[in-house]
């Protein structure tokens, strides 16, 4: 697939594909498979959509300002954001909060330590 990044529509029309699958999978775990998968195997619907590059964004917190507030803002301005140090980041995939984290350092990079995730059928619930 290289290292184009899918768009909105293409990520759209494969995920109705991936949440029937998943409904599918919630009823066979319901009912005892006489041979269940090896570990490791994935469904066949994941299997095409694995290795899609996503975007993945972390908001550190949000400010309302004016524009004066914005156009006034030189090297040196400390931007304070309504978010409290200790909280965690929102960890976001296609601006909807997937997770949640601490930022660390990483070498000389940030990362973020994840702290709190929603479940697999509730991320894909707020994709859709």
């Amino acid at each position: 697939m290289g290292d184009s990044f899918l768009t909105q529509e293409e990520i759209d029309a494969l995920l109705p594909d991936l949440l029937a699958g998943d409904r599918e999978e919630e009823k066979k775990k319901a009912v005892p498979a006489p041979h269940p998968a090896g570990a490791g195997q994935e469904a066949p619907h994941l299997e095409r959509i694995l290795e899609i590059p996503l975007l993945v964004r972390v908001t550190l917190g949000e400010a309302t300002k004016s524009l004066q507030d914005v156009l006034s803002l030189i090297p040196g301005s400390i931007l304070e954001f309504e978010r409290s140090v200790n909280e965690p980041v929102d960890i976001l995939l296609n601006d909807k909060v997937i997770a949640r984290g601490t930022v660390v350092t990483v070498g000389e990079n940030f990362g973020i330590r994840v702290t709190e995730i929603v479940t697999q059928a509730e991320r894909l619930q707020k994709m859709a």
